[in-house]
């Protein structure tokens, strides 16, 4: 199966099939915008409201829920390309976030709660106060676009408020009928198909102050979207998506997304909404070769069409087999942008410790790599220890014998009541235990060692088709294979901080240097000199903390990071490639660093359930022995194309 799933995947490789798959061509023109939140202070986008790698459209305030006027992007990715948001004649537009909500009811306020759900997902421009058409439209002006042929891409997720006032935070699925039509025309031309004074006059002065309006022919509609459904899901790979093609000659473009009719909220107020969450263009004069179904975008619409001609050539169970296989290497990982950031403690928070390992800060560039959304699980090293050669002894996992020394892999719960893996020896099976009722499966592996996570890497590697990273006699990592392995130590700070390098930040997410249990799972004390600890001195977080050991919480608790990993801070610390040196950092070189070549310890980062709050810094370089197995080691992993 292997041989045929490394055969079926090399066709891919080589048409480049990305989008969410692997690196295409891009055409000349591609744009991600997503409708992000700001905060309400800084107009930085909320953490888990921008998609990573996508352009937010507009900073500024939170204009007390609503958007009176235009909301506006300028010079798209450099692009020149401009855009503006706004609605149809009656009503306020407004950008809503799910489980957010305002202070109060009547009044302005920042926001109260954090985004929950996919980045796409979970935040919306619609509407706010009118339905029905046309004053429950949504529109879209672009701008200073070369002339030419584009296809626009849009996204359409809504939920609705229950009951009660419009400020209120969002939870309900609405049973809204379809958007009638998404469409465009020439901004010039606006004028004669929907009059409007106040927005559509504000988009077409905003184009014509940056000389992009155009005196030109003005736009034409090549295909447009009709009955375009909504969806109510917490999910980027379900929102519903419309795509329609326009030419321009240079004029600006207006895109109507329609609201239905006849049709009644769960506040009693009639008519629908249009609803905008993020949209992409493209340039279609330049479709990559991969784009199987003509949309000019490379996603698993296409992978689709591909494994349908494959029928015709291979066995189906085969190519089912490897689709699975395939489809799950990547799908809960996050693709990281290459880039440069400053790596090291920015606060000096060593001095209470003494330690000057995380000096001095100096600039790294990291390439483009993906990291596991999440901690390994139990479920998952259980999958890996009932297909792997090992061996079982004194309740410990050990990898093949060497003749001179047994490798641990991890404990078992026989071991250790900490672990949450159990063997039978009976049968030869380990399972993954209940505690206190409770299925840990989704919770972090802990008590692996380095040894263990390393050939957890090899054996990923192996199910899916790549390359094995490590020699598992010399435990050497050849950075030239494109498999699974462990981060580098530089790749994890980088991955960590979550594209927030200006400035730089103590912890993952970027509103706040402190942390608190809302944030993380960690060890919360009286901590006098670690003043960023905002939680009250409990110990450890109380909402793990059932009396039995360990108080881990699930792999997808709290919110993500920019780049969409989940517990960076806290939970368990995290394995790294690199041996250790304390003053690595003043030798370090600038491209993609790999740790020392030789040392005692191995890197581990990210702190734990168990752990003083100081240790969940983005910057603070644990170590341990790579043969230890203690009940705070866990690990996550990165795919190397």
């Amino acid at each position: 199966m292997l041989k045929t799933l490394t055969f079926l995947i090399t066709p891919l490789l080589a048409l480049g099939l990305n989008a969410q798959l692997l690196a295409v061509a891009a055409p000349d023109i591609h744009l991600k915008v997503d409708l992000a939140m700001p905060d309400y202070y800084t107009g930085i986008p909320i953490p888990g409201s921008l998609k990573p790698g996508w352009t937010p459209f507009a900073g500024g305030g939170w204009e007390d829920m609503y958007g009176h006027d235009v909301r506006y992007v300028y010079d798209i990715d450099g692009t020149g390309i401009n855009a503006g948001i706004s609605v149809a004649r009656e009503g306020n537009g407004g950008l809503k976030c799910y489980n957010m909500c305002m202070y109060s009811k009547v009044g302005a306020g920042p926001p109260q709660g954090q985004p929950v759900g996919g980045p796409i997902a979970n935040t919306w421009f619609y509407n706010v106060d009118w339905g029905g058409n046309p004053r429950g439209n949504v529109v879209l002006s672009l701008y200073c676009l070369p002339p030419g042929e584009y296809l626009l891409k849009s996204y359409h997720n809504f939920w609705m408020f229950c009951s009660g006032a419009a400020r209120t935070c969002t939870t309900c699925r609405p049973s809204m009928p379809p958007m009638p039509r998404v469409w465009a025309i020439g901004l010039i031309d606006a004028e004669n198909v929907h009059p409007n004074k106040d927005s559509w006059n504000k988009l077409r002065s905003a184009a014509l102050n940056d000389g992009c309006l155009g005196n030109h022919g003005g736009a034409e509609l090549l295909a447009d979207a009709t009955n375009v459904e909504y969806t109510s899901t917490l999910v980027d790979e379900d929102v519903a998506t419309s795509l329609i093609r326009f030419r321009t000659d240079g004029s600006a473009v207006l895109v109507i997304y329609e609201a239905p009719e006849d049709w009644m909220d769960p506040r009693g107020r009639d008519g629908g909404r249009g609803v905008l969450n993020a949209f992409e263009l493209v340039s279609a004069k330049q479709c990559p070769s991969a784009d199987l179904n003509s949309d000019c975008f490379v996603n698993f619409d296409d992978f689709a069409l591909l494994a349908n001609q494959w029928q015709q050539m291979y066995y189906l169970p085969d190519l089912a087999e490897m689709v699975d296989q395939w489809l799950n290497g990547i799908a809960n990982m996050e693709q990281i942008p290459a880039g440069e950031f400053l790596m090291g403690d920015h606060f000096d928070d060593w001095k209470p410790t003494k330690i000057e390992n995380e000096k001095p800060v100096h600039s790294v560039y990291i390439d483009s790599f993906y990291m596991s959304r999440y901690e390994t699980t139990n479920r998952q090293y259980c999958d890996f220890l009932n297909a792997a050669d090992v061996t079982v002894l004194w309740n410990t996992v050990y990898g093949s014998p060497d003749e001179i020394y047994y490798y641990p892999y991890c404990r078992l719960y026989s071991f250790s009541e900490r672990s949450q893996i159990e063997y039978s020896d009976s049968n030869d099976v380990f399972t993954v235990r209940s505690k206190l009722g409770q299925n840990m499966s989704d919770h972090p592996v802990v008590q692996v060692s380095w040894y263990g996570a390393a050939a957890y890497c090899n054996w990923r590697s192996q199910q899916q088709g790549y390359e094995s990273c490590y020699d598992l006699t010399t435990w050497e990592c050849d950075f030239s294979k494109h498999g699974f392995r462990l981060p580098t130590e530089a790749e994890w700070e980088y991955a960590a901080r979550g594209g927030q390098h200006n400035p730089h930040r103590r912890f993952p997410w970027g509103h706040t240097d402190n942390i608190s249990h809302s944030l993380a799972n960690y060890f919360s004390a009286s901590e006098k000199e670690y003043y960023y600890n905002a939680s009250p001195p409990v110990g450890n977080h109380p909402d793990y903390d059932d009396g039995v050991f360990p108080y881990t919480a699930p792999v997808n608790s709290f919110q993500p990071n920019g780049y969409g990993l989940y517990n960076m801070a806290g939970n368990v610390f995290e394995w790294c490639n690199d041996f250790y040196s304390e003053n690595y950092y003043a030798v370090s070189p600038y491209d993609n660093p790999i740790g020392p070549m030789e040392g005692e310890y191995r890197i581990m980062r990210g702190g734990a359930w168990d752990i003083f709050s100081m240790f969940s810094r983005v910057a603070y370089r644990g170590i341990s022995y790579p043969d230890g197995q203690d009940y705070t080691h866990g690990f996550r992993v990165i795919l190397d194309f």
